[in-house]
């Protein structure tokens, strides 16, 4: 397998080795659902563009989440993320499906809870808690444009802060110091045996 390794800002990405015979290629995406979904999307058709089949190429998403399970510090690789916002019940009563949730492959059995807002209310924590152990902004949008294409997708995520009125002041030095730690878990991500085919 080869890799697209994606993460919404430069110093999460910043301990992933470009030159990594695994790594394909790597997207600073931004911050947010849209702006990774477009540029997850963008990345995947250029590279189906030069490649005859995407057979053999993943998606890895890394980078920082709030924790809403009282985690402190640590690497998680979440199973599924769930776009915590979007407002699936509605919509579903106006006829109008959608897929709040989407599997994500070599996971630890977490769900992560993907919203446009940054995460630092300890009363809006504890009510995702109620679904998920992780929240981030980018990591269902990420999930849900690999699976349009077709291929694998995987996440893995330092948790940076609590996820209340603390984590804004904590996320900068939290996110540069768990670089190396995050490192760690991509290469384990890279290496292993374990990845899957496409489907």
């Amino acid at each position: 397998m080869r890799w697209i390794v994606t993460a919404a800002t430069p110093v999460e990405l910043s301990h992933v080795p470009p030159d990594h015979p695994a790594v394909l290629g790597t997207v600073v995406t931004g911050a947010g659902k849209t702006a990774s979904a477009v540029a997850v999307t963008a990345a995947l058709a250029r590279v189906a563009c030069r490649m005859p089949s995407l057979n053999g190429v993943g998606v890895l998403n890394v980078g920082t989440a709030g924790s809403l399970d009282g985690r402190a510090g640590g690497v998680a690789r979440p199973s599924r993320a769930w776009a915590w916002d979007l407002d699936a019940a509605s919509l579903a009563a106006l006829g109008i499906p959608v897929e709040d949730e989407v599997a994500l492959d070599g996971g630890d059995g977490s769900v992560i809870a993907t919203g446009d807002r940054f995460v630092c209310d300890a009363a809006l924590a504890r009510t995702l808690a109620g679904r998920a152990g992780l929240v981030d902004m980018e990591c269902y949008a990420v999930a849900l444009a690999a699976r349009s294409f077709g291929v694998p997708v995987r996440a893995v995520k330092w948790i940076s802060d609590p996820a209340d009125e603390s984590a804004a002041s904590l996320w900068g030095d939290a996110a540069a110091r768990g670089a190396a730690e995050l490192r760690d878990a991509v290469l384990d991500a890279l290496e292993g045996d374990h990845c899957p085919a496409r489907r």
